[in-house]
């Protein structure tokens, strides 16, 4: 046998003994980034499985690896928020819909009816779905609100008995507290509990959305400025019978304190420390004043 061809079969053999110890240590290399589990499956079906094939093999082992993310996770983009036009170029809303009534400020809500079915609505939140139709409440202002039509941005008005007043001079309790219609109202009577539940300072504390079926608030403007809030009558009118309160009646004062002046986060903290709340009621130009028990 020539020198050439010794070499060249030497050169094979070493070549063959290297390939076999870069396999033995290219599967050493994986077992030790899978979990154990797939380890010792790839383990039992290389020893004793002879229908699995190598390719099944293999296409288990990199899918471990892609699970494994070495190279990190793709993050999502963020979609900002869509921007609203300018309130000059919104197009009031056609829809079958109705603003019945709406708190402006930090929490706002609105009451609103839409194709016959009313509930109080929150900002982004889905008024309804229709034929292919998805409304949601895209904005809250002082006597208006915006909608999303389809993603399209259309007003929707409070009538205009509720949004303006001409406003008379608000009284407080101290110039009308001799006024016959002075009462005092006790949620804590069972009369009431019948209507709001056991705990009706719980239910304003925490469930405020549920008096809404028995009356809503809309803002009256007098001289540019918030006057207060008109009361209506909801679907449920036990609620204004049994207080005494009547519908058109505007809360101006609550605590002397004019209603222009607070906000949802001072009115909690107002009715969650007081045992009773008084209340101004303009009624027809006439200050009346309300006791509260809480």
């Amino acid at each position: 046998m020539s020198l050439k061809r010794i070499s060249l079969l030497l050169f094979l053999l070493i070549a063959c003994a290297c390939a076999i110890a870069l396999s033995q240590l290219t599967w050493k290399i994986i077992g030790l980034s899978l979990p154990n589990s797939v380890s010792s499956t790839l383990s039992v079906n290389r020893t004793t499985s002879d229908t699995t094939s190598t390719h099944q093999i293999l296409d288990e082992a990199i899918n471990s690896i892609r699970q494994q993310h070495l190279f990190g996770q793709a993050i999502a983009a963020q979609i900002a928020p869509q921007a609203l036009p300018p309130q000059d170029d919104i197009k009031q809303t056609r829809l079958n819909i109705q603003l019945l009534g709406l708190v402006h400020g930090t929490n706002s809500v609105a009451v609103i009816n839409y194709e016959g079915k009313q509930g109080a609505y929150l900002v982004d939140e889905i008024i309804g779905k229709k034929g292919g139709r998805e409304v949601s409440l895209a904005a809250i202002d002082t006597d208006h609100v915006i909608i999303y039509n389809n993603g399209e941005p259309e007003k929707l008005l409070l009538p205009k008995e509720k949004a303006v007043s001409q406003g008379v001079e608000s009284r407080t309790s101290s110039v009308a507290s001799d006024n016959t219609l002075d009462k005092t109202i006790d949620l804590t009577s069972t009369r009431f509990r019948r209507l709001v539940g056991n705990d009706p300072k719980t239910t304003l504390m925490t469930n405020p959305l549920s008096l809404s079926k028995f009356m809503m608030l809309s803002p009256v403007n007098a001289g540019g400025s918030l006057k207060g809030y008109r009361i209506s009558a909801g679907p449920d009118k036990r609620l204004l019978a049994t207080s005494g309160i009547n519908a058109g009646d505007i809360v101006t004062h609550i605590d002397n304190t004019p209603v222009s002046s607070l906000d949802i986060t001072s009115l909690y903290q107002l009715l969650q420390s007081a045992s009773s709340v008084s209340l101004t009621l303009d009624r027809d130009g006439q200050a009346i004043n309300m006791d509260i028990k809480l």
